[in-house]
């Protein structure tokens, strides 16, 4: 999905796909992407405009498989889903359903409890995030040493924080 929706060199792609397919960890891309795409021609303009920045998207990849499975459908429907940290605002990640605040779980129709996250920890970390134009750290996330590996392992890239 990210290849056909983020413009970014051939490489980039390459880098991102290997580093989700060998390594398995999750971590963010953002980067330009095609307004025009079709896969948005259904949006609302305000969701398109409230879930991206500077003509930047992010994309959360490899965030596990449930994740996977609802991007892989959402794709294959033409359906974009556009997700929510689901807390409130600056009040840090949630790594069990029970730690989201009851106006966040009030607020959706479907709830989802598969007990504590894989990636729970102490200091409230979230996934990293990458500006792909420069790789250039947006958000020191989860298993970001790992992350940070990777990027130099697969393409001699060193994230600039």
């Amino acid at each position: 999905m990210s290849r056909a929706i983020h413009v970014m060199d051939d490489w980039k792609h390459d880098l991102a796909e290997t580093i989700v397919r060998e390594e398995d960890i999750p971590f963010s891309i953002v980067a330009p992407f095609r307004v025009g795409h079709e896969f948005f021609s259904r949006v609302d303009p305000f969701v398109m405009q409230s879930s991206t920045k500077a003509e930047t998207m992010d994309m959360l990849l490899n965030a596990g498989q449930f994740h996977n499975e609802i991007a892989r459908q959402s794709w294959e429907r033409g359906m974009p889903v556009f997700g929510s940290s689901a807390n409130t605002s600056l009040q840090g990640s949630k790594y069990r359903y029970e730690d989201i605040e009851a106006p966040v779980r009030e607020a959706a129709s479907v709830h989802f409890d598969y007990g504590l996250s894989k990636y729970a920890n102490p200091l409230g970390h979230s996934s990293t995030i990458i500006d792909f134009r420069d790789f250039s750290v947006i958000r020191v996330g989860v298993v970001f040493d790992q992350v940070a590996a990777a990027f130099l392992k697969h393409g001699n890239v060193t994230l600039v924080r």
